[in-house]
């Protein structure tokens, strides 16, 4: 296992792009959704020698739990399914879902550390999640955390928008 990388996620909607920015925004090498690109082997391979943690976090990783487990620490969000199902409407089928649950229970059996999704508003549970990437608390900054849990971050923002609108248009809103 690479004591450097470290995986992040659960199911959909678990903060794992807001996650992403804390890391990349504290030091890390960190990439949001890595399988929509790549497999996350050809990256560990190209940035181990980096010495930065290297952190992938989305909710499509857990999917490949069984391959991946051996390759890193793993932090996984619980998120209540209920709340995941009101905003992806009926993306969430239960083979999906039941498939979501076996991974997850898999990886929290193994070790993984698991954070409640609610939690990721308190310093503490952000202090564990920075201490699994980073292996020390001591670059943890609360200032630079809570600036950045002010941020809306949605990876999919173009989605919502308006087609007639201009991005700026909707930045400035």
């Amino acid at each position: 296992m690479e004591s450097n990388v470290t995986f992040i996620s659960g199911l959909p909607r678990c903060r794992s792009a807001w996650l992403t920015t804390y890391a990349i925004a504290h030091g890390a090498v960190a990439i949001h959704e890595p399988t929509r690109f790549t497999h996350p082997e050809l990256i560990i391979d190209t940035f181990k020698e980096h010495g930065s943690p290297l952190v992938f976090a989305g909710h499509d990783l857990v999917c490949n739990y069984s391959h991946l487990k051996d390759k890193g620490k793993w932090i996984i969000i619980q998120r209540d399914v209920s709340d995941v199902q009101n905003t992806l409407d009926d993306r969430l089928n239960e083979d999906v879902l039941s498939h979501y649950r076996e991974q997850i229970s898999e990886a929290v059996l193994d070790g993984a550390l698991l954070i409640d999704y609610q939690d990721l508003n308190t310093f503490d549970a952000i202090k564990q999640v920075h201490r699994a990437i980073f292996e020390s608390t001591e670059s943890f900054n609360s200032i630079r955390a809570d600036t950045l849990n002010g941020f809306n971050i949605e990876p999919h923002y173009e989605k919502y928008m308006d087609k007639e609108k201009k991005i700026s248009e909707f930045f400035n809103e």
